[in-house]
């Protein structure tokens, strides 16, 4: 039992054990895994590196000669193929250059290709272009390597070689830096440095790595453009999406074609050529567009005279077009408001006009005052300044603005003329309206009373009553046909108030047409009452002629009815006299109704029409009934004398039918049926006599002997349906036996072919035997619908020897019943026996085919389970033996060299294949998860007993799934401690690249501090530019201190748990990190200091320029004073002596703030140590003194002579 004890697996596979982070991993270059020999893999891995270069270098020149190129209709596509015939290079030399070269030599032999490539060079020659080792044949062979040096050759006399940059350098023993000129790629460089400085994460020290991030490219375009990229948002993590920013803003905003694309910059080492290749075009578009902005400030500072004069135009015509555009518009409203309909309105409207006048309009005449002032005042200052007098666009004239007014007060004037005009014609309306009122009621009354009068209903149906009535409606129609004219003066009101436009047009519309549509409704009811009551009178005198009629034909039916056949033939023949005689009657009277309809053809009469159809039909019905009746006797008379014939044929049919004998075979079943049948037929042929006598028999006294035939031959038909239901009954059973023989024959077909065994495939087994139960399932149907076909036959057999009692009364039916009791018998075994037994074989067949289905899919299973244990088992040792050959990194040399690239690319490479494991692993783990469901499934099966050999299957699977188990739970933790080392090594790398970064991040800003000069500070504008850099400098010193400290929470989280082991790095970090916070130390002691020196000098030159500020204001007052003129009268002294008295107050009032000054001044210049810097701004204190005192004595000395 022990064997079969389950081992479980890993179940946290991927859940470290240690809670150690994992940092973001560097993106480096392309490397050679292959470890085949050291100076193997050194000599491919240069050959890689060469044609790597090659391809990119390539690349890059082909897409800056098509710069060039972009205007000729042929482009490079091969750099090294299209420049072989030396057409294209001259074209290019001459793009790049500006001069005119000779034209190519025409031909395409190779002594052409040499002739126009030769004068290529011989014109690079001319400038003293150094072309070492690069002749024609070079070219014209297609040497790659020479190609491309030629190219590059180009782009640095032409496009590198003009960049000139002034480098400042402080020389050893002097204050001053001195300016060195850099030229070429140095200046290059410079250049980029400068653009990019302060930008963060962004170093520019060469053409390869420093670009590789993609922050120097966006940061170039942000210092010139900040606009159209967000730099902070930006990361040194995501290169490739940085540089497709970068390339892309440059492209579409500069025109700057994409040399590079980003994946050949993000490798180990970037191409140094292709990128100064790029970056010289950033170079000259700058400096183009900073040229075209010093022009832009030339034109700027010659037309801002112009441009003040411009905008004062431009005002003076955006204001007349305005106040033209309001006179105009208001004209227009004015012109277009159209006067409402009724008196409310009108009043409203007045009172909008009126506000226009008081509220609208005067705001409008004064902005049209300020409009003259400003055109004068435009005209006088452009005359003293020398320029041509302005001249508004005659539209826009002072004269066109008055005339615009003029038509506006017009048109003011007309709007209320028509206005009042409106409100009096209104009021007139309103007095006819009132009138249409009353007599439209009084109409509407009268034409509702006289409707209701035409309304009302005749008293009395008689002709004298309607003839009355008659009399009385005439009387009422002449005296409604008097008030029309009373009708149409109203509907002439009613037009003048719609031809008068009155505001309830609507309602005097809808009223009158009311009492219109009422009088024509009343005419039209007066004519139909007198319609109604001729039309009575004319069906009255109808309908009393047709009812004389009716009585007649009433009493031609009455005689028919009484007429009887009788019994003797002279009754018979006196009777058909008598309907003969009715007949000629009944004719005579439909032509005296058909003359009464004609008269009366314009009446509706179609119910007394059909009043009359039924009469008649009634009496023809029952003439033609009487006639029948009184031929049915004397037919009885001749009754036929061949009842005795047919009477011996029944009684031979019958005694047919008794010896009839019913057998359970198909073929005496048949035949009895065909019998039948045949009987049947003769039957029907013979009918027809005995639908005859039965017809002569029916309401008549017919003796015993026709009594007799009848019963006889109704049995006859009775028994033949009896025995032929009987037949068919047998031959169904017959039937349904055959299908039930054949059903187990195809049971126990089916139960041999599940009984064979010979295949050695358990799959195809498995296969086959699905088959099977498939085409054994749906057989259930049939069985079902043998079983109801039974059901039902065994219903209808209950009744089988059932014969009809008059039959077994007056027969001998003994044979007969005998024979149907045993096929009875027959029947219900067959019904009952046989069915069940089919149903049993069936049900057997269906549970030998699920027993034989489930041990195959057993057997199947354990077959799947054996090879996936044998395949997992496999890759666990494959992924073990892999494991083995990754050796881990050896970091020990970072405590000296730092982190070396082949180091780094080593570790990258070691991550990215455990990578790779740990990603099958992920894979494997269900697999192996659904290997152990299999095989508990199939140990719960052996354990049940349902599988062959269940103890040696339980011990074989309990075996395999413990082995790999064991196996796979070695691999996990083997992965798992690996994975644990490999995110030490990784936390330990970062950290070490943090400290360098961090390390050379803090010596850039010290150097940057020391940089500038913080013990002299000349003028203001110096102290707010230190201000700037000290600002910038304490916010990087800010984030660099969250770096530090960042750092030494990592070092504390990694290093916290560890073993003993680990010891010799945490030591060796935590020095670092002391390094690290002693270096920071300093960089923060340098900035306060700095900030010292600026809070001094700050002060002192503040103070300075408060006692220039009021020495500048004490002389303002001094000349003020000097330059008065003698006053000419009375009220020009008196201001004269005001202002002075204001003067002199304010100078007086100013002593205190003097004293507040030169305190400080003196506070400052006390300080211990303090050597403040001359500069712009020297003041004496004493000459302050001196000027504010002598402006007071002057000024006192004018107020008194005024005085």
């Amino acid at each position: 039992m022990d064997a079969q004890i389950e081992r479980p697996i890993h179940a946290s596979l991927y859940s470290p054990r240690y809670d150690v982070p994992v940092f973001n991993q560097y993106l480096y270059g392309p490397h050679n895994p292959s470890t085949n020999g050291g100076k193997l893999y050194e000599r491919t891995r240069i050959k890689t590196l060469a044609e790597e270069r090659e391809r990119i270098q390539k690349k890059t020149f082909t897409k800056w000669s098509n710069t060039f190129l972009r205007n000729d209709p042929r482009q490079i596509e091969d750099l090294f193929v299209d420049l072989c015939d030396g057409r294209i290079l001259l074209k290019l030399i001459e793009r790049v250059s500006g001069y005119k070269l000779p034209a190519p030599t025409p031909g395409r032999m190779r002594i052409h290709c040499l002739e126009n490539v030769e004068k290529s060079l011989a014109f690079l020659d001319q400038l003293n272009v150094h072309l070492e080792n690069i002749g024609a044949h070079d070219i014209v062979d297609g040497n790659n390597r020479i190609i491309l040096g030629l190219i590059w050759t180009i782009i640095l006399r032409f496009q590198v070689q003009n960049i000139s940059v002034i480098e400042k350098v402080r020389r050893v023993g002097y204050e001053e830096p001195i300016g060195l000129r850099r030229n070429s790629t140095e200046a290059l460089l410079l250049w980029c440095k400068a653009k990019t400085q302060g930008y963060p994460n962004v170093e520019i020290q060469n053409f390869t790595n420093s670009w590789r991030d993609g922050l120097g490219f966006a940061a170039l375009i942000h210092k010139h453009r900040p606009d159209l990229i967000d730099f902070h948002s930006l990361s040194p993590e995501e290169p490739l999406r940085n540089m497709h920013i970068a390339f892309t803003t440059a492209e579409r905003c500069f025109g700057i074609p994409k040399l590079l694309d980003p994946e050949d910059i993000v490798v180990g080492e970037p191409e140094e050529r292709s990128i100064i290749t790029y970056l010289v075009s950033f170079y000259h578009y700058f400096a183009r567009e900073k040229v075209n902005t010093v022009h832009a400030r030339r034109i700027e500072r010659v037309i801002n005279l112009l441009m003040r004069f411009i905008n004062e135009v431009k005002n003076y015509e955006f204001s007349a077009d305005k106040l033209l555009k309001w006179i105009h518009e208001s004209i227009q409203h004015l012109d277009n408001s159209a006067l409402q309909g009724n008196l409310d309105d009108l009043q409203n409207q007045l009172i909008q006009f009126n506000r226009f006048r008081i509220e609208v309009k005067p705001p409008h005449f004064y902005e049209k005052g300020e409009l003259e002032v400003a055109f004068f005042f435009i005209k006088n200052e452009m005359l003293a300044v020398g320029m041509r007098t302005y001249i508004p666009p005659k539209q826009l004239t002072i004269s066109e603005v008055n005339k615009a007014w003029g038509n506006l007060e017009h048109c003011e004037y007309e709007y209320w003329l028509n206005l009042n005009d409106e409100l009096k014609r209104q009021e007139m309306l309103d007095q006819l309206y009132l009138k249409f009122e009353t007599k439209c009621a009084m109409r509407e009354s009268w034409l509702l009373e006289n409707q209701q009068i035409a309304e009302q209903e005749l008293i009395g149906t008689s002709r004298y009553a309607l003839i009355v009535a008659l009399k009385k409606h005439e009387a009422f129609e002449a005296d409604v046909y008097a008030y029309e004219d009373r009708i149409e003066m109203l509907l002439k009101i009613a037009d003048e108030l719609k031809r008068y436009r009155y505001f309830r047009e609507d309602i005097i519309s809808s009223r009158s047409q009311d009492v219109a549509s009422r009088w024509l409704f009343l005419l039209d009811t007066i004519k139909n009452r007198r319609t109604f009551i001729q039309d009575k009178i004319f069906y009255t005198e109808r309908n009393i002629e047709f009812e004389i009629l009716m009585k007649f034909a009433a009493e031609l039916k009455e005689r028919i009815d009484i007429i009887e056949p009788g019994n003797t033939f002279e009754q018979i023949q006196h009777a058909l006299l008598n309907i003969e005689a009715v007949d000629t009657e009944i004719k005579t009277l439909c032509v005296q109704v058909d003359n009464l309809f004609k008269k009366h053809r314009a009446a509706q009469s179609e119910e007394l029409e059909k009043e009359w159809s039924d009469m008649v039909d009634r009496i023809v019905l029952s003439a033609e009934e009487k006639r029948r009746k009184i031929m049915l006797v004397d037919r009885q008379w001749h009754l036929l004398p061949d009842i005795a014939r047919y009477r011996d044929y029944v009684k031979l049919r019958m005694q047919f039918i008794e010896e009839i004998e019913f057998q359970f075979v198909s073929t005496v079943a048949n035949r009895i049926h065909r019998q039948i049948c045949y009987i049947e037929e003769d039957i029907t042929e013979k009918q027809n006599y005995f639908n005859l006598v039965d017809e002569l028999a029916t309401g008549s006294k017919y003796n015993r002997e026709i009594n007799d035939f009848k019963t006889s031959w109704r049995l006859l038909s009775k028994v033949l349906g009896f025995i032929k239901t009987k037949a068919i009954f047998v031959g169904d059973v017959l039937f349904l036996n055959g299908e039930i023989e054949d059903s187990e024959n195809w049971i126990a077909e089916k139960s041999k072919i599940l009984e064979l065994d010979v295949l050695k495939s358990v799959n195809l087994s498995v296969q086959l035997n699905q088959k099977m139960l498939e085409e054994v399932e749906p057989y259930l149907r049939v069985i079902e619908n043998i079983n109801e076909k039974a059901v039902t036959l065994k219903e209808e057999c209950k009744e089988f020897d059932y014969l009809p009692k008059e039959f077994t009364q007056n027969y001998d039916t003994n044979k007969l019943a005998r024979s149907l009791l045993m096929v009875r018998n027959e029947v219900e075994r067959i019904l009952t026996e046989k069915v069940q037994n089919l149903f049993q074989i069936y049900v057997l067949l269906v549970e030998k085919i699920n027993k034989k289905q489930a041990a195959l899919i057993d057997a199947l299973s354990f077959d799947q389970f054996l090879n996936n244990s044998n395949q997992a088992h496999s890759w666990i040792v494959e992924k073990s033996a892999l494991l083995d050959r990754l050796e881990p990194t050896n970091l020990d040399a970072v405590y000296e060299k730092g982190i070396s690239a082949e180091m780094r690319e080593q570790f990258d490479f070691i991550g990215r294949r455990f990578d790779e494991i740990e990603n099958q692993m992920s894979e494997m783990a269900d697999k192996v998860m659904n290997i152990n469901k299999a095989a508990t499934n199939i140990v719960d099966a052996a354990s049940s007993g349902k599988v062959k050999n269940a103890e040696s299957v339980l011990l074989k699977v309990t075996e395999i799934r413990n082995k790999l188990n064991d196996a796979w739970n070695q691999l996990a933790d083997r992965v798992e401690d690996r994975r644990y080392r490999l995110n030490l090594d990784q936390a330990f790398l970062d950290l070490a690249q943090d400290f360098f970064f961090t390390t050379s991040w803090i010596d850039e800003k010290m150097t940057y501090l020391n940089h500038h000069d913080w013990t002299n500070i000349p003028t203001v504008v110096e102290l707010t530019k230190l201000n700037m850099v000290l600002k910038f400098l304490k916010s990087d010193a800010k984030v660099i201190r969250a770096k530090v400290d960042d750092i030494g929470e990592q070092i504390t989280v990694c290093y916290q748990f560890l073993d003993s082991s680990m010891n010799e790095r945490q030591n060796w970090l935590l020095k670092e990190h002391d390094a690290l916070c002693g270096k920071l130390a300093e960089f923060d002691r340098q900035i306060e200091q700095s900030e010292n020196m600026l809070n001094f000098h700050g002060g002192h030159l503040q103070s300075t320029q408060s006692l220039g500020e009021f020495l500048e204001w004490v002389n303002y007052l001094k000349d003020k004073n000097a330059c008065i003129a003698i006053p000419s009268n009375v009220e020009e002294a008196k201001l004269s002596m005001s202002a002075q008295e204001e003067d002199l107050q304010e100078l007086l009032n100013a002593e205190e703030h003097l004293e507040k000054l030169l305190a400080n001044y003196e506070k400052l210049t006390a300080s211990e140590g303090a050597k403040p810097a001359g500069g712009e701004i020297r003041i004496d204190p004493d000459q302050v003194i001196e000027e504010y005192a002598s402006t007071c004595d002057l000024q006192l000395s004018y107020s008194l002579n005024s005085h």
